[in-house]
């Protein structure tokens, strides 16, 4: 005897396949980089609600709080099929989700190549090509810095422990991060103590390290070169400065798409 096979109805596989291509018609980010992404998906419209920290042009989106500050009551009252989000598994803002039965996609974008399988994953459950075409820009870039070829070491800074007048040292980047991704595709070296993550170094332990690049990344309009070497001359008497550079500009800090911009700015400073 043949094997027996169930038949779907129609009208079922209808709604299967009506579901598959609607899933992402009502869509939360949590994620100022996830939200960048979107728009250079140009599938923003997908959108119904943003994070606290998202940028949402103009768009009047709700905003819902953070991954570690969310807003429930706000979130629950939008119905949003998904949720995406940078890695937040196992937090109460997870677990809230899933008793809701809310589907909860979760996108690294910790190092550079977290962002380019993020925003390639992103455009292929987006039904957008644009996410090979970041893919192509970003080879492009790469490229571009590593034909500089530039020997020394650096940190990547992204504040002051303390402040300019009371100066207790920095705070850096370890190599697992973008930002010291495109600067280490230049040649040089980040000397950061640690592994991972961010963490703060005195000003004892700066003075110890002998470091070629100050390389920072930060919004604040405070932190201009002159104002750095002032504080390294000054404050802690250096003699030898290091070569202090600062990326300020509103994408400096986003991991999305708009890396591409910030390689393009250490490309034309480096």
């Amino acid at each position: 005897m043949g094997e027996k096979f169930s038949v779907i109805p129609f009208k079922t596989l209808f709604f299967l396949l009506l579901f598959q291509v609607s899933s992402f018609a009502q869509v939360v980010s949590m994620s100022p980089a996830i939200t960048e992404t979107l728009h250079f998906l140009k599938v923003q419209k997908k959108l119904v609600g943003i994070s606290q920290f998202c940028d949402d042009r103009g768009a009047g989106l709700p905003r819902l709080g953070t991954p570690f500050t969310p807003s429930y009551e706000k979130i629950v009252k939008l119905k949003p099929k998904i949720i995406l989000s940078q890695p937040i598994k196992g937090s109460k803002f997870y677990n809230f989700a899933k008793k809701l039965n809310l589907q909860v996609k979760e996108y690294p974008f910790n190092g550079i190549d977290d962002i380019e399988s993020s925003i390639i994953k992103l455009g292929t459950e987006f039904k957008s090509d644009r996410g090979s075409h970041f893919k192509t820009l970003l080879n492009k870039n790469r490229k571009i810095l590593e034909k500089k070829a530039i020997e020394g070491s650096f940190y990547a800074v992204l504040d002051l422990k303390g402040s300019l007048d009371q100066f207790k040292g920095f705070v850096i980047g370890a190599e697992d991060s973008y930002l010291s991704d495109v600067i280490e595709f230049t040649g040089l070296k980040n000397i950061a103590p640690f592994k991972k993550g961010y963490k703060e170094i005195s000003a004892e332990t700066f003075l110890k390290s002998d470091v070629d690049y100050l390389i920072f990344f930060n919004r604040s309009p405070e932190l201009k070169p002159g104002a750095i070497r002032d504080l390294l001359r000054k404050k802690l008497k250096m003699k030898k400065l290091p070569q202090v550079i600062v990326f300020n500009k509103k994408y400096t800090v986003i991991p999305g798409p708009d890396v591409l911009k910030l390689m393009e700015d250490v490309a034309n400073v480096l």
